[in-house]
């Protein structure tokens, strides 16, 4: 696997913070992803359940222009969503695009309005990562090497870049504990994991832990003790468990190897802390998994991820809303497609098939997907 596609695989997976019971298959979760390498910038989705029920929504043209001849560039580099709006980077322009989202039938609504990222340079694109107070973004470039932030208004719009800090490595897994009070970033090369204090919006001095392997998606647990990393160029699946104290990282545990996968690309933590999901890139399936407290996990089951042959980029997201529906991303000969599970109890899993995406424009890779669920 080649570097730019280890860096499409690491893309944000952004997941709504709000939350309480267990959705009994009576919600539905409006589901998105990204398309067209070549040509204009898009976002489209699925309306998912209750039950198995899909409905395709879009595709929807964003601010953006793509990055044309670009096979590794995956034009939407990473989104965000808050409780209603849905945000898309593009690493051609430079521009982060917002629109709103209708959550009864999934839909979305253009804002017309530019709002510059921060990044100088284009690389891979931005993964971004909004508070959950809904009040600050932050976008990590991996073109200059920096995380920016933008205040967030009562209707969506972003504020002005501000530039928080430099950084020696593109940021990879990149996301804020549901407290707000801490962003964590994984640096793939650097081959470690960062904890930055978030105060009045801004970001303080980081803590980092160091790891023998290539951290790429991150997950926080609801209550912000734990922070996960999946761990990639391992030959076979592995995952790191750091406890999380005062936005302060513990020494890390590795698993390794966690299941018969053979390339950890995504992780994330179910809704209420009892099982942990990570994609498995190279081999179409997903790994479960038990979490006993001081964040210790146990390998549980390996399941196909309802798509086939290769897996790329291999995300993973669950809505924290309606938390009945697990959703895998994935590009399969050229078309965007995402892998569809219901959840049940203990943290088990059943597929249910998979969704594609008729194409724009001749996409070739998937580099986000993010869950939006719906009370």
């Amino acid at each position: 696997m080649n570097k730019a596609t280890k860096i499409l695989l690491t893309a944000a997976l952004a997941i709504t913070t709000a939350g309480a019971g267990m959705a009994q298959g009576a919600s539905h979760i409006c589901a998105y992803v990204n398309d067209n390498v070549y040509g204009p910038n898009a976002v489209e989705g699925y309306k998912i359940g209750p039950g198995t029920a899909t409905a395709h929504v879009g595709p929807y043209s964003t601010n953006g222009q793509g990055y044309p001849g670009e096979f590794n560039s995956g034009g939407l580099a990473a989104t965000r969503v808050l409780e209603g709006d849905l945000y898309v980077n593009d690493e051609a322009s430079k521009n982060i695009t917002h629109f709103t989202v209708n959550k009864t039938d999934c839909t979305l609504t253009l804002d017309p309005t530019l709002y510059p990222s921060g990044d100088r340079d284009v690389a891979y694109g931005d993964t971004l990562a909004v508070t959950p107070d809904g009040r600050t973004m932050f976008v990590g470039s991996t073109g200059d090497f920096h995380i920016y932030s933008h205040t967030i208004a009562a209707a969506g719009a972003l504020g002005r870049t501000f530039t928080e800090t430099l950084t020696n490595d593109y940021p990879a897994g990149f996301e804020v504990s549901p407290d707000g009070r801490t962003l964590v970033v994984s640096y793939f090369y650097l081959s470690e994991v960062c904890a930055y204090p978030i105060s009045g919006g801004h970001l303080g001095k980081p803590n980092c832990q160091s790891l023998v392997y290539d951290p790429e998606g991150v997950s926080i647990d609801p209550s912000g003790a734990c922070v996960y990393a999946a761990l990639s160029s391992l030959g076979t699946s592995g995952v790191a468990a750091f406890t999380l104290t005062g936005s302060v990282l513990g020494i890390p545990t590795v698993y390794k190897p966690f299941g018969p996968g053979e390339n950890s690309t995504d992780v994330v933590v179910n809704w209420n802390n009892e099982a942990i999901y990570i994609s498995d890139a190279e081999s179409a399936q997903v790994i479960s998994g038990s979490i006993a407290s001081g964040c210790n996990l146990t390998y549980k089951a390996i399941i196909a991820d309802g798509i086939p042959n290769s897996d790329f980029p291999g995300q993973i997201a669950q809505g924290k809303i309606s938390h009945a529906y697990v959703v895998t991303g994935d590009a399969v000969g050229g078309t965007p497609s995402m892998g569809i599970f219901e959840e049940h109890a203990n943290g088990n899993l059943t597929p249910l098939g998979s969704g594609q995406f008729p194409l724009m424009s001749g996409s070739v890779h998937t580099a986000t997907v993010v869950v939006v669920g719906v009370e």
